[in-house]
């Protein structure tokens, strides 16, 4: 009966896949730098088959078929890489739309954890601008970890040092200080002296102009900014700014002694501008291995 309890308390880790060499790196990374949490855990991995529609039955039969075979050839692939790492996996296939089946499985089995890879466009813009991804990060509910095949760039002395940081972006928001403790509990054994832990924020942009509202209609008034203004508004952004980084290595170390671990040092980093815009420059200039966003309320545009 106690060992039946333990199971049941066991977290569960879902790792979504398909055909792309991108979301099996996405498991190879899982099982290499979660390994504490994968050890502990139930791991399933998933995979999504296409609708067919709009064919002849006899041809739709055959479709989906076809779909179910390449389904289930994934699934041993990826149960064999999993096995290389002396992890058994569950795995699961449904029918359906992928970022609506992956989140419906999310709460048909009650994951806690859901990992999956991003395609296109660099580092980490596609997450931004619309993918399965983006789609599972706002309606999976759980924690989403999205893992993208970061390019190789020349960014002087971080190159040069051969560093590849884990960066937690954070702002005021309590998610992104609890993705920060996630990255304590879960990838401590993935921050070390090649992969520093960094802690980003962005200031806000300086105002070019002061826009309200009259009482009636929609009349705006554009004044001019006065730089005195600017200066202290900024001076005020970058105090707040400084004060939540403090915050942020204040919980590393906390947090670490809580859990009877190694204090955890992180270095403090921020850039003005744009919240997206500054996170993905942040990336590319400190080239940043893993990249940490809590729910992306703080960043939404």
């Amino acid at each position: 009966m106690e060992q039946q309890g333990v199971e049941k308390m066991k977290q569960k880790v879902m790792v979504a896949i398909d055909e792309s060499e991108l979301s099996h790196y996405a498991l190879e990374w899982t099982l290499e730098n979660l390994g504490n949490t994968i050890q502990n855990s139930e791991l399933l991995v998933f995979t999504a088959q296409p609708i067919t529609i709009d064919f002849a039955p006899e041809l739709v039969a055959a479709l989906q078929e076809n779909y179910k075979k390449v389904a289930l050839g994934l699934l041993d692939k990826a149960k064999n890489i999993c096995a290389n790492y002396g992890i058994v996996a569950r795995t699961v296939t449904e029918i359906g739309d992928p970022k609506k089946a992956i989140c419906e499985a999310v709460e048909k089995f009650n994951i806690e954890l859901l990992v999956l890879g991003s395609h296109g466009r660099g580092l980490v813009q596609r997450t931004f601008l619309g993918s399965v991804s983006n789609y599972c990060i706002h309606n999976a509910r759980c924690t989403v970890l999205v893992i993208t095949m970061g390019e190789v760039v020349d960014n002087g002395g971080a190159a040069e040092s051969g560093e590849k940081p884990v960066m937690v972006a954070v702002d005021e928001s309590e998610c992104s200080h609890y993705a920060l403790m996630w990255v304590i509990d879960n990838l401590k054994e993935s921050i070390n002296t090649n992969s520093p832990l960094h802690i980003f924020m962005a200031q806000p942009p300086p105002a070019n102009n002061i826009t309200f509202a009259a009482s009636l209609g929609a009349a705006r008034m554009y004044c001019p900014p006065n730089p005195e203004f600017t200066n202290n508004m900024q001076e005020n952004h970058t105090k707040l700014t400084t004060a939540l980084l403090e915050r942020a290595k204040d919980i590393c170390a906390s947090h670490g002694a809580l859990l009877n671990q190694d204090m955890v040092t992180a270095k403090t980093v921020t850039d003005i501008g744009d919240a997206k815009t500054a996170i993905c420059a942040a990336v590319l200039k400190h080239n940043v291995k893993l990249l940490v966003l809590g729910e992306l309320l703080g960043y939404a545009p």
